[in-house]
């Protein structure tokens, strides 16, 4: 490594020397000599904003690890294959989206530089379960774009090249990432970093092109640079379009100046940034904390957990904030409003700290022995001090609600000592209040008080006494023969029990909504989320089971020993925010026994996979709740888990109670919680109404049966109402307005656009227990009345509809097995197909597409009662090919051309297996489970159908066919998900060769017809892969590629139906051309 830094040093120094003659800096507060590049002059702006982490940060550690993969692509810029690393983080999955850093090098490195440097994917697997980065993808391409990338003998030579990877990056590097990996493709959810040369690029490349990357970072940036005013010509568009600008340089950096020059610039023109100088030179330490630093802060929405917003302290503490001689000085903000009140958590008698109408605080600080004086609240102003020796500070407006904070006196972080002491954050210390708008529902008021009790229960577990408190609602005491429901309330990570009771005011939020009517009463349980010691920042080390153990097999007995509580599941509900909401959808998943209702706030989401991979949730799970503050999901960003709002929707659609709330114009805080606890409270253990829930009616009109999967729901009192409607097998979302109901009549309109006319459609429809009466006034074409009828499931009803509808069109046609005789034909030829999605059976039909020969055929490959299927039996081939399919795909035309130009005493047989979204992995008979293992759950489920492996299924069903016929030819159609593996012909080699042995089929007989992806031409999103496949036949002899060009596509990944009946004639042709040496095919 010395060797190569002394390398760089001196390819460096060559460039430096030019531009530190051309900057003669007139101003030198402090100089010091540069380890290389040039004279080092410090000023006030140059000091260290974030501490040095401790060097374990790259420490191997037993959490999950993500993978690091070395990719090829093909670069149209350079005209040659590429290299780039590519880290993917733990629990990658094709399910999500995620956002991508792309991280470049320094002049003397290359795509290795990074991981020999600072081992971003050590790094990162750290950060990610500690919870303080967002996982991501991080592509380290090489910056040096032309044929011979090597950092080889005179590395200057090659400093134009790195200037030409812009175009390398934005045309080659970023599609190829997006084509092979699960991405979240748009600038939020981009970023872009770099060192040294690579510091410059970044710098260039992402603030240029602002519509591409939001996320910026250039660490000891070199002279590559480009001048500030070049950089960011249009400031205020900086300033909208940039989520983070941050800049590093160490002290002993002899680059300084460059990154100087620009952040002057920035400060000049008010463009937010960060500046971080530490003690170091242009060295791997340097890049690696900052990547550190870095790492945490991009693509974030808000600050982690309770680790507060106060972090981030006006001054670091080893730097005052104001020195002495300014004393005197007025720090007061401008158009601050002087209408300053004392804070409502002020300790009693105290006047300060004081809080105006904007949010602002004003602190008063005696400390007349001080030297400084600033608080952790970020963007705070100076504070000053006055002749009293008292120092003023003023916060920037905050959110409303209840903030943490200290002080920081000398370096010192201390708690206000006028404040009153919250814990939070890992510690006691100071809260304020930030008097709300709406605080009224949490206002002490004259109405019956229930109680907050503080109890002690022993834990067998643990070994230790455990503190609970309960709350209790008004009348309690009064009466002891009421029992009542009961609500596990868990706090977030840094706080404790106490924090819903005093932070929270749960007790008071409960008392005000019983007396107004809004909530039944029930009992609050709050007890210490955690089992283990556990330092702030090492969240990886608690163990949530143990936890579970504490409050499922401890707590709630003793609990429902000692107070009058309703012992049943469906009386019991928990809920928690942020870190309680993780701990609150782990435990009540696994124990749906105990927990029927289920609130989370500012954390884990429930979704449809959940649902699907937990045993007995629709029929045990009476309500889930899921919440944010606004600004955690605003700006179209959304939490890890995907979009709450989308997930909560799938729930509904699945005919599960579910609400979702959003907190307006608050963050990751109590303000949040507390709004989210008065929203769910009214929520619990309510009667059932009936409305609410979905119903499936159909309607008889003028253009056939018209199906709708109606959902009913209510959000804060107002009912709402939504259908998925289907006729003659198409399928649209409705969204119904002026849902009104009064007594048992419902009432809603529907605003149809028919061929660019908007119909109105009135609904009315009388409620009668399962059923409703239906009148639908069609515009005034029409009047139809129908029944509707409760069901569980939206999707259930899709199902049933779908069925339905493939009855009315086959019930005239239903199919008789065809007889087959007992020897083997050798006039029937049988083609087997498997693959991927576009192998699935969904393209739209048209009656051309059921015109099927009499001589092609189907083998069933499930039962359906509906077409009269049975496994393993012959079938006329009308479509869809597959049981369980909908439509067409590009089978059908193969068989249909085959049995069209095969002489008319030859038959055609159809076997086709397929998995949706499945590598070739999948199919491969020896080592399909260790893929499979790491595989979605909706996959897995998939291949249970298949009696758990596709591959053997093809091959039991093509042994029965044997029976009856000869086979042909094996067409596979998949790709997609091994897009750019170089080693997939052998793999694809290894399922053939497999097919051979196991069904005694000649390879010389029997060709291998393997169709490319969705084409260039057409934008496809996995064309490069077709480079790979066209090398099939040097591997496969009897293998032939079937070209896509010019097939047409909807969404770039598959064959749209017209795309989808013109590939199956190329692939016929190319059969037909293989069987024309035999002379069977007709003139």
């Amino acid at each position: 490594m010395k060797r190569f830094l002394a390398l760089s040093a001196l390819c460096l120094l060559q460039v430096v020397q030019a531009w530190t003659q051309d900057n003669p800096n007139t101003e030198r507060p402090r100089r010091q000599r540069g380890g290389f590049g040039g004279r080092i002059e410090l000023g006030p702006d140059d000091r260290q904003t974030h501490p040095d982490p401790p060097d374990d940060i790259v420490n191997l550690r037993d959490v999950p690890l993500g993978k690091l993969e070395m990719i090829e692509y093909e670069s149209k810029t350079v005209g040659t294959t590429r290299k780039m690393n590519v880290y993917t983080p733990p629990g990658y999955s094709d399910s999500k989206k995620y956002p991508v850093l792309y991280l470049l090098h320094g002049i003397g490195g290359d795509e290795t530089e990074w991981q020999r440097f600072a081992t971003p994917d050590v790094l990162l697997n750290n950060l990610i379960a500690d919870d303080k980065a967002v996982p991501m993808i991080v592509v380290m391409p090489n910056g040096r774009a032309q044929k011979n990338d090597r950092a080889e003998g005179n590395v200057m030579a090659s400093a134009g090249a790195f200037a030409v990877f812009e175009n390398d990056l934005l045309k080659d590097v970023i599609p190829a990432i997006e084509s092979k990996y699960s991405v979240a493709a748009d600038r939020q959810h981009r970023a872009i970093a770099g060192l040294s040369m690579g510091g410059g690029q970044s710098l260039n490349f992402g603030l240029s092109h602002l519509d591409t990357f939001a996320w910026v970072g250039g660490l000891s940036s070199a002279p590559n640079t480009k001048a500030p005013k070049e950089l960011i010509p249009d400031p205020e568009n900086a300033k909208e379009q940039l989520e983070l600008l941050y800049l590093s340089c160490g002290n002993k950096d002899g680059l300084i100046g460059i990154s100087q020059r620009v952040q002057r610039y920035l400060k000049e023109n008010e463009i937010p940034h960060i500046w971080n100088v530490d003690s170091y030179g242009h060295d791997p330490t340097h890049w690696r904390n900052n990547l550190y630093h870095f790492a945490q802060l991009v693509f974030q929405t808000t600050s982690t957990d309770h680790t507060p917003e106060e972090n981030q302290p006006t001054a670091p503490s080893d730097q005052p904030s104001v020195n002495e001689e300014h004393a005197g000085d007025s720090n007061e903000p401008e158009g601050i409003k002087d209408d300053f009140k004392p804070s409502p958590t002020n300790q009693d008698g105290k006047e300060n700290p004081q809080v105006n109408s904007q949010g602002r605080i004003k602190f008063r600080i005696v400390a007349p022995e001080a030297k400084s004086v600033a608080t952790t609240f970020r963007d705070s102003t100076e504070f000053v001090k006055g002749e009293d020796g008292a120092w003023i500070g003023y916060s920037r407006p905050l959110d409303e609600g209840f903030h943490y904070y200290e002080l920081i006196i000398d370096g010192a972080h201390v708690p206000d000592p006028d404040s009153k002491y919250y814990f939070g954050a890992m510690r006691w210390g100071s809260g304020i209040e930030i008097p709300a708008h709406d605080r009224d529902f949490y206002a002490l008021k004259n109405v019956p008080h229930g109680q907050v009790r503080e109890i002690y229960f022993h834990s067998e577990s643990t070994d230790s006494e455990r503190r609970a408190f309960v709350y209790t609602p008004p009348g309690y005491d009064s009466n002891q023969d009421k029992r009542y429901p009961v609500l596990y309330l868990q706090h977030g990570w840094g706080e404790n029990e106490y924090g819903w009771s005093v932070q929270g005011h749960a007790g008071l939020i409960m008392d005000n909504l019983i007396a107004e009517g809004k909530a039944k009463p029930f009992i609050i349980v709050m007890t210490y989320g955690m089992t283990n010691e556990v330092r702030m920042g090492g969240l990886r080390n608690f163990d949530i089971s143990d936890f579970e153990t504490v409050l499922v097999d401890e707590l709630v007995p003793h609990i429902d020993q000692n107070f009058r509580t309703l012992t049943d599941q469906p009386n019991r509900a928990m809920a928690g925010l942020s870190m309680g909401s993780m701990e609150t959808k782990s435990i009540t998943l696994r124990n749906l026994d105990k927990f029927s209702h289920i609130g989370l706030f500012s954390g884990a989401t429930i979704g449809k996979e959940d649902v699907e991979n937990t045993d007995g949730f629709k029929d045990k799970v009476e309500l889930v709740f899921v919440s944010y503050g606004s600004k955690e999901v605003g700006g179209g960003r959304t939490r890890r888990g995907g979009n709450p709002a989308d997930s909560v929707k799938q729930l509904k659609e699945m005919g599960i109670e579910a609400h979702y709330y959003l907190s307006p114009e608050t963050a990751h805080e109590w303000q949040t919680w507390r709004r989210s606890l008065k929203e769910f409270a009214p929520l619990l253990f309510q009667p059932e109404d009936n409305l609410l829930g979905n119903w499936k009616v159909d309607f008889d009109t003028q253009i056939g049966v018209q199906s709708y999967a109606m959902t009913f729901g209510e959000e804060s009192g107002e009912l709402s109402a939504t259908a998925k409607a289907e006729v003659d097998g198409r399928s649209r979302d409705v969204t119904f307005e002026q849902v009104k109901r009064t007594g048992d009549i419902i009432s809603f309109v529907e605003n149809l656009d028919f061929g660019g006319n908007e119909i109105r459609i009135e609904y009315e429809g009388k409620i009668d227990g399962d059923t409703i009466l239906f009148s639908r006034k069609v515009g005034d074409f029409a009047t139809e009345k129908a029944t509707a009828k409760k069901s569980k499931s939206v999707d259930d009803l899709v199902s049933e509809n779908a069925k339905e509808s493939m009855q009315r069109g086959a019930d005239a046609q239903r199919q008789q097995a065809v007889a087959m005789a007992d020897s083997v034909d050798p006039n029937f030829h049988i083609y087997l197909s498997f693959g991927q999605s576009n192998m699935d059976s969904g393209g739209r039909m048209n009656d051309a597409d059921r015109d099927v020969p009499e001589r092609l055929l189907v083998l069933a490959d499930f039962d359906n009662d509906q077409r009269g299927w049975q496994k393993g039996s012959w079938y006329h081939a009308i479509p869809p090919l597959a049981a369980r399919g909908r439509g067409i795909c590009m089978v059908d035309s193969f068989g249909k051309a085959m049995a069209n130009s095969l002489p008319e005493d030859i038959r055609v047989g159809l076997i086709k297996v397929c998995v949706p979204g499945c590598k070739i992995e999948l199919y491969q008979k020896e080592s399909f489970q260790s893929y499979l293992d790491g595989e979605r759950d909706w996959l897995k489920n998939i291949v249970k159908t298949y009696e758990g492996s596709p591959y053997q299924y093809l091959v039991d069903m093509a042994r029965e066919a044997k029976k009856h016929g000869v086979i042909k030819g094996i067409l596979l159609h998949q790709g997609e998900s091994n897009t750019g593996d170089k080693e997939w012909p052998e793999k694809v080699k290894s399922v053939y060769d497999d097919l051979m042995r196991d069904l005694d089929l000649d390879p010389n007989e029997v060709p291998l017809l393997a169709g490319e992806m969705v084409h260039a031409d057409q934008g496809g999103r996995c064309a490069s892969h077709n480079a790979i496949v066209a090398t099939l036949p040097d591997v496969i002899a009897g293998a032939r590629v079937i070209s896509s060009a010019g097939l047409p596509t909807d969404d770039k990944l598959h064959f749209n139906p017209d795309g989808s009946r013109e590939f199956g004639k190329r692939y016929a042709a190319e059969m037909l051309s293989f069987l024309a040496s035999e002379n069977l095919v007709a003139e």
